[in-house]
């Protein structure tokens, strides 16, 4: 059990999950449990009493060497009752063969395959990421359960039985093997063993109960590294650009959190950082070998994984033309499932199969470790320590409810065999990250040659390959075919027959308000105290949110919703430019980017929200350009000092440019490889294709950060800023715009700037940006103000009123279909029009409705998921940009699942007016509403959460307060069947209608034709349009781009 301020109570419950094969038996478990148990087998029960319980439903995950089962509540009351129901679940679910054919596997009459798990995996398998893990694990930890693909592989999922997974539950789901992780405020122990008691003392007494044994308390039997192993490796892809190299090392395991809390910073120091000498020697540089460096680590019991990624390596007809000396070492690929073929790539125009890039790579690491000095001194190591405690406690406080449990499984998995007391190697981590700052240089060369130069390692190239990407749409269209053609379409019939029949058996329960513990008061929950204030200052305008916390944090949005065209087009440049580039000084001498970088570095602290933003969380803000920083009350002063010196001293040059381009290209690149990606990016764009030069109609800032839109600016700034011909007046012509964008950044009047101070002590910290704020505009005002305005609105912050998407789209709407390369399952983004924001009257009403509508065990999840038709569905309402949306996502045949969505949102309409339903609606009504309750709660739950909301409340004019915040939860108590029907016939039917309506769909190669055929016969019909990406250009780009070209004639 663990401490944490705020409304949220949280339980993880943690099983020891060892695979056993492919077939993933811990994910399928994962998703039958919840759909009943020995003591409530009806399915529904643990989800509504969730949510009754002031909850969002329930949650799991399944890693590599366990399981994780989670709830929270607001408060504990709700929680009291919710834990000991999961427990019951977990321990005792009710496995049948309804609950297989919905979750796991089943085929549909029509010969396609089904079920949530197959869904999931399907569009998952062959991911560059996912092939690169299962490798990864293959080779570093060969002959280990780890080597399982936990999850399960769709070959071996088709041949999984129910009768395994019922065995896998008995064997590993036991006491010994099972812990319970719950944090909250104010809960005693006491309080905490009597609500699940009762629940224990059931499940140990029940016949057959297996105390068991914890899975991992025996040390992996591990093969020795004897070589080093490289293996290059094929993905499905649209294009064959750009590719990944993986290193992979072993590292200490569980019992040596020191040193792997000191390979973290190492890898941090090496390339977490713009200044990082790998990052300098390979990233930050005009001929760019990786468009990025990460990293990632996964500890077991007596063994970790270490990963350094270099991405976005140029595959094709890369300058350098040395001999190929890129030959497989070590083993062959055959065991990967990797052809020779495919391995004998010609390397002679690929730096990314060359195997160059790995030889640089450990001949740089080598030569840091043969020179005896760390690049940067200790200095750059403490700055790693540094942003890695930082980042520690940061988390501590703003998700406290995700950090501590993840924390601790590792010992919970493994603590028990190695006699580590649960939490307090935890609680040692800072003292940790104390004691790594007294450790010499000398330390650090020899962790850097004991874990990454001197032990044999992994190398995997991962290759895109166009070609595969067609050989497996190919492959999945010939697997039905002949599935038709074996099994016959009689007998086809025949058993989709019976698995509807079976699936059906599994519908939800109706349950009475009876069946169900009281709903609690949320009158009791512990919360935040917290006050806004809002500030009147001539030059910006400003609010100030009052709390404890020990950390000062600063929001600054600019708004750039009157700037032409021309220059908003390179946001997303400057978005990265931004804080990482040279500083030139009034005496003009210059601070470059990696001091100015570093300086940033000490003065601040590093916050998930710190950043550069384009518009602003869920959507909001979009027309404002947004800088979010973090310090001590002590270094704020210096920290805003920084931050503003960047904002208005900023010289972007042809070099950081060639860099950040060459980023953002790969970056694009990649995100057009992901169909949910290319379906989210389009859906955005498209009604903004006409209005490259209509000046009635406002572009967004969302339409400038999109990957579809913006990759021919993208393609078009790589190109010209690395070609050895380098077309000065062009180059000149793009800084200029980007400085003109900065100008106008600067100089903005005083209602289109807005700060937020969220702190302890709000007013020394909003005097410091006064005094700032005041220095810096000064200095740089071309027309100093003196009319001495004070404006009593956030102006710049404030929702503007955006086109209306019925206008954009028009009567017959607009319904596109993309097919991407390598994606191996179809989504679907619906967007209709919605004037509903949070001020509005019909807000708290449609919120409860949609909530009601999608929520697990909601009518329209119902439809979709139970019946296998996709992964899962999506309603929500984003009344900023004045859309609802309604997303299918992961579905094996996606217009089957909007035929099923249509009309459980008929059959919902029509149990609004049957008196006989108005009972089961009405429990379902006040389920939805104690769930959004949560959701107001979870809100408020930490500093960061606050921060946010006060700044949405009054971005929509809304009064931000803890009494504000009680009537936004007392509009949501009030809503009433009455609302529920209006709500509908205004809002949501609109989803029913083709008018005004726009649906993207994604799918993969060859599954174009098939998918228009079968939306076409819909019930409910899509008349899809293919659009190809490229048919999918911004002609708002395109003209920027072609009025660029022109300037090199002038």
């Amino acid at each position: 059990m663990f401490a944490a301020p705020g409304p949220i109570v949280s339980a993880t419950i943690v099983v020891g999950t060892r695979p056993i094969s492919n077939a993933g038996h811990p994910h399928t478990l994962e998703h039958i449990v919840f759909l009943g148990s020995e003591k409530h087998p009806v399915r529904g029960y643990l989800d509504n009493l969730a949510c009754r319980c002031i909850a969002d439903g329930t949650n799991a995950w399944t890693d590599n060497d366990h399981t994780a089962y989670t709830c929270a509540t607001a408060g504990f009351d709700g929680f009291a009752n919710l834990l000991p129901s999961l427990l019951d679940h977990v321990l005792r679910p009710k496995i049948n063969d309804a609950s297989f054919a919905s979750e796991v596997y089943h085929v549909r009459s029509d010969g396609k395959e089904a079920g949530v798990v197959f869904c999931e995996m399907q569009a998952r398998e062959h991911t560059e990421a996912d092939l690169s893990d299962r490798a990864m694990r293959c080779l570093l930890l060969a002959g280990t359960p780890l080597c399982y693909e936990a999850g399960g592989l769709c070959e071996d999922i088709r041949h999984l039985s129910n009768e395994e997974i019922v065995r896998f539950h008995q064997d590993q789901y036991c006491g010994a093997n099972t812990t319970i992780i719950v944090g909250g405020s104010q809960i005693s122990p006491r309080d905490l063993l009597g609500c699940i008691k009762s629940e224990l003392d059931d499940i140990s007494s029940c016949p057959g109960f297996n105390p068991g044994y914890p899975q991992w308390q025996k040390p992996l039997s591990l093969k020795e590294l004897s070589q080093t192993t490289r293996r290059i490796i094929p993905f499905p892809c649209p294009d064959n650009n750009i590719g990944t190299i993986t290193f992979g090392w072993r590292g200490p395991g569980a019992s040596d959190r020191y040193t792997n809390t000191a390979v973290n910073v190492l890898l941090h120091y090496l390339c977490g950082d713009v200044w990082s000498p790998m990052r300098q020697r390979f990233v930050e540089t005009e001929d760019q070998v990786a468009s990025d460096i990460t990293y990632s680590s996964e500890t077991f019991r007596n063994v970790s994984t270490i990963e350094l990624y270099l991405e976005g390596i140029r595959h094709l007809d890369h300058n350098d033309d040395d001999e190929n000396d890129g030959d497989d070492d070590g083993e062959s690929g055959e065991d990967m499932g990797v052809d020779d073929e495919a391995r004998e790539e010609d390397g002679e125009s690929s730096l990314l199969t060359s195997g160059k890039v790995e030889q640089m790579v450990l001949e740089f690491l080598q030569s840091i470790v043969g020179s005896g000095k760390l690049p940067g001194g200790l200095e750059c190591v403490h700055a790693a320590i540094k942003t890695e405690k930082e980042s520690f406690v940061a988390g501590l406080e703003s998700d406290c409810h995700g950090v501590v449990p993840s924390l601790l499984i590792e010992e919970v998995v493994y603590g028990a065999d190695l006699h580590l007391t649960i939490g307090e190697e935890v609680r040692g981590s800072l003292e940790q990250y104390d004691a790594l700052v007294s450790e010499n240089e000398k330390y650090w060369m020899e962790l850097l040659n004991s874990v990454f130069i001197k032990p044999h390692h992994v190398v995997l190239v991962m290759v895109p390959d166009t070609t595969l990407a067609e050989t497996l749409a190919e492959k999945e269209n010939t697997a039905h075919q002949q599935r038709v053609q074996r099994i016959g379409k009689d007998t086809l019939h025949t058993i989709g027959k019976a698995n509807e029949e079976i699936i059906a058996s599994l519908k939800p329960g109706t349950f009475d308000s009876d069946c169900f513990p009281p709903l609690p008061s949320t009158s009791n929950i512990s919360r935040w105290a917290y006050s806004v204030t809002q500030v009147e200052e001539k030059g910006f305008i400003a609010q100030s949110v009052k709390l404890e916390s020990d950390i000062v944090r600063c929001a600054l949005f600019i708004d750039t919703s009157d700037l032409p065209v021309s220059e908003r087009v390179f946001l997303s440049v400057l978005q990265e430019l931004l804080l990482e580039c040279d500083i030139r000084m009034k005496d003009g001498s210059i601070i470059p980017y990696t001091d100015n970088a570093r300086h940033l570095n000490e003065v601040t602290i590093t916050t998930p929200e710190s950043g550069v933003f384009v518009g602003f969380t869920g959507g909001m803000a979009d027309n404002c350009i947004g800088i979010h920083y973090a310090a001590s009350p002590a270094s704020f002063e210096e920290a805003t000092k920084c931050v503003l010196l960047n904002l208005f001293q900023t010289e972007v040059t042809a070099e950081r440019l060639a860099t950040v381009s060459q980023s953002l290209l790969v970056n694009s690149t990649e995100a057009l490889r992901d169909g949910w990606g290319v379906v989210k990016s389009t859906v955005n764009l498209v009604p903004y294709l006409q209005a490259a030069t209509s000046e009635d109609v406002h572009i967004p800032n969302y339409a400038f950060r999109n990957c579809v839109g913006m990759h021919p600016l993208f393609s078009f700034l790589a190109e010209e800023f690395t070609r050895k011909d380098a077309r000065k007046k062009v180059q000149n012509a793009v800084l200029q715009r980007l400085g003109g964008l900065l100008e106008s950044l600067k100089h903005g009047s005083a209602e289109k700037v807005f700060f937020q101070v969220t702190a302890r002590n709000p007013k020394a910290a909003y005097d410091s940006i006064k005094r700032q704020w005041s220095k810096y505009r000064s200095h740089n005002e071309r027309n100093p103000s003196s009319d001495g305005k004070r404006y009593r609105h956030a102006s710049a912050i404030t929702r503007r009123t955006q086109a209306r998407l019925s206008d954009l789209v028009g009567k017959h709407g607009v319904a596109h279909i993309v097919s991407v390369a390598g994606v191996e399952t179809t989504h679907v983004d619906i967007r209709v029009e919605s004037e509903v924001h949070e001020g509005h009257a019909d807000w708290s009403a449609l919120t409860v409705l949609l909530e009601m509508l999608s929520r697990m065990e909601g009518p329209v999840s119902d439809a979709v998921r139970v019946t296998g038709l996709a992964y899962g569905v999506f309603m929500g309402n984003n009344g900023w940009r004045g859309r609802m949306n309604l997303q299918i996502y992961e579905s094996s045949s996606p217009a089957a699942a909007w035929d099923a969505v249509c009309e459980a949102l008929i059959g919902f309409r029509a149990s609004l007016d049957d008196e006989a339903k108005h009972g089961k609606i009405r429990v379902e009504l006040e389920t939805a509403k104690a769930s959004t309750l949560f959701t107001l709660n979870e809100e408020r739950a930490t500093p960061d959460a606050i921060m946010n909301g006060a700044l949405a409340r009054t971005a929509n004019g809304i009064p931000a307060s803890p009494l504000a915040d009680r009537t936004g939860e007392e509009r949501i108590e009030r809503v009433s069947l009455e609302c529920l029907r209006r709500c509908y016939d205004r809002h949501v039917c609109r989803f029913l209608r083709e008018c005004g309506r726009l649906v993207v769909v994604s799918c993969g190669a060859g599954a174009v034709e098939e998918t228009c055929v079968a939306f076409r016969k819909c019930k409910y019909p899509v008349r899809l349009v293919e659009r190809s990406l490229e048919g999918l250009r911004a002609p708002f780009v395109e003209v920027v781009v072609e009025e660029l070209n022109r300037e090199e004639g002038r």
